[in-house]
């Protein structure tokens, strides 16, 4: 029975660490996008459109604004999509801690058990053996009247 609730906790904990695993990696996939969108503005307020010159330079300058705004469109929605599949993995996780505290508490209440049982063969050794020194000790003592 002990082994099993071993092996339980042992499992239940190897997920526990999977999914805080998980988390950890999209919390840093997150912090990535979150750059990677912070670069592009960065690259849009560096596109400036021109003063003056041909019409030409200006579709160019528009074109790259549009770009860069698609670009930033994309990453805002991957970081959706990476907020999203991070409360999912934070349930995982949670549902994971519960999944673990559950089989510790079977552990535990298997090493109760494990103990009384224990307890009760020593009692019902020391008893045997209290018992027979009784009678060894009261028998002899009628043998020698």
């Amino acid at each position: 029975m002990i082994r099993n609730a071993n092996a339980l906790v042992r499992l239940r904990k190897r997920q526990f660490e999977q999914a805080e695993r998980a988390v950890a990696a999209l919390n840093a996939e997150i912090a990535d996008i979150k750059k990677e969108i912070s670069a592009w503005r960065e690259q849009m307020r560096k596109i400036a459109l021109p003063e003056k010159g041909e019409g030409r330079l200006f579709g160019q300058v528009v074109a790259e604004r549009s770009a860069v705004r698609a670009a930033m469109a994309v990453c805002e929605e991957r970081l959706a999509s990476a907020r999203q599949r991070l409360e999912e993995a934070k349930e995982r996780l949670k549902e994971a801690h519960r999944a673990l505290e559950q089989a510790k508490s079977i552990e535990s209440r298997a090493l109760e058990a494990l103990a009384k049982k224990r307890a009760r063969r020593e009692r019902a050794m020391l008893d045997e053996i209290a018992a027979g020194r009784f009678w060894r000790d009261h028998v002899a003592f009628k043998d020698e009247r």
